[in-house]
């Protein structure tokens, strides 16, 4: 063994030991800022679908990139304007139905599944720890996490459009941090996350907008209350995999019950089809080209991310095992594989 061998086996222990602490403390600091994080992510996927976008309209157009992300994000904008203009005013008033009509879903289902004792005991027990004076905190709490979620919204979109005017300034200052013998590896490493998560981000969107149409049609068709709210709930948590389209189903079956068993049931086997639908014929269709995570992994990665980050962290579950997924596959599957570095 040569002098220069010597010292790169004698260095590797400290390249993995920093390699570790630096994940170590990327951990913490992401724990610390988990809304922050969560924020930024958001950021990135919305940059990444707007600037991809642009991308290409620019490529068959010759127009500027610039004058494209802007008429990318003005058609988004008014593709969300026109979403509300037309339909705000019955999904405010949906929504509102639903909130009345809570009382009454719940007494139907204790009286199907004979769950009254165990409600009262959950009302009485819930009444012991919070008392009859937290209600007025309980109010103020719930309108300081909608504040915080429409602050949130607000700056991911903002953040995303910012992002997306000049997204190679970003990529070329994470490659600046890296040491110059890495940056070809943090280069292919970013161009990898990069379309792992545009894929999977895109599918996602279009899966949201299949599954709502359908819940909605579905529901519509059975004579179901607030079919519209309904079904917009279905496609917003279609965004949480494999857990999202369960909890989708529990409110849909539970308004049902209000009108008898029977319509619950045909709920229930309505959403079953559109899931199964959705598993066999649009998902292998638009997320052909996304990483394919296996069903457990994505499963219990989201409830971990629920249970570190929140409600924050269950809704942007999928991403970050995206994200996990790609980094352990780049850093740590292909280079025990052999797999040469190309700065070496």
């Amino acid at each position: 063994m040569n002098k220069r061998e010597s010292n790169l086996t004698s260095e590797a222990p400290v390249r993995q030991l920093g390699a570790v602490a630096a994940l170590a403390l990327l951990a913490v600091i992401a724990w610390q800022l988990a809304n922050l994080f969560l924020v930024v992510l958001g950021a990135c996927l919305i940059a990444l679908v707007l600037a991809r976008s642009a991308a290409v309209l620019n490529n068959r157009s010759g127009i500027s990139y610039r004058l494209c992300l802007t008429f990318t994000v003005l058609l988004f904008a008014l593709s969300l304007s026109g979403f509300f203009f037309f339909l705000g005013s019955r999904l405010a008033s949906e929504m509102t139905r639903l909130a009345g009509e809570l009382p009454e879903t719940v007494d139907a289902a204790s009286k199907y599944f004979n769950l009254g004792e165990i409600e009262s005991w959950i009302a009485d027990h819930a009444r012991s720890i919070i008392g009859d004076g937290a209600v007025l905190g309980n109010i103020t709490g719930f309108s300081t996490a909608l504040v915080s979620a429409a602050v949130g919204a607000i700056l991911m979109i903002a953040g995303g459009i910012y992002f997306a005017v000049d997204p190679a300034v970003y990529r070329r200052g994470l490659l600046l941090l890296a040491p110059a013998r890495a940056r070809a590896r943090v280069d292919d490493l970013l161009s990898a996350l990069s379309d792992a998560l545009f894929h999977w981000f895109a599918g996602q969107l279009v899966a949201m907008v299949i599954i709502g149409v359908l819940t909605t049609a579905g529901l519509m068709s059975l004579g179901i209350s607030s079919a519209f709210a309904l079904g917009l709930i279905a496609g917003v948590l279609e965004i949480v995999p494999y857990i999202g389209p369960i909890a989708s189903a529990v409110p849909a079956v539970a308004v049902a019950l209000t009108g008898g068993v029977w319509d619950a049931i045909w709920v229930a086997l309505l959403y079953l089809v559109i899931q199964q639908a959705e598993g066999v014929l649009i998902a292998p269709l638009i997320q052909k080209r996304s990483v394919h995570i296996p069903p457990g992994v994505m499963i219990f990665a989201v409830l971990g991310f629920g249970a570190l980050f929140g409600v924050g962290g269950m809704l942007m579950g999928g991403p970050l095992t995206v994200v996990a997924f790609v980094l352990v596959r780049k850093i740590w599957i292909d280079r025990q594989a052999g797999t040469p570095d190309r700065d070496e």
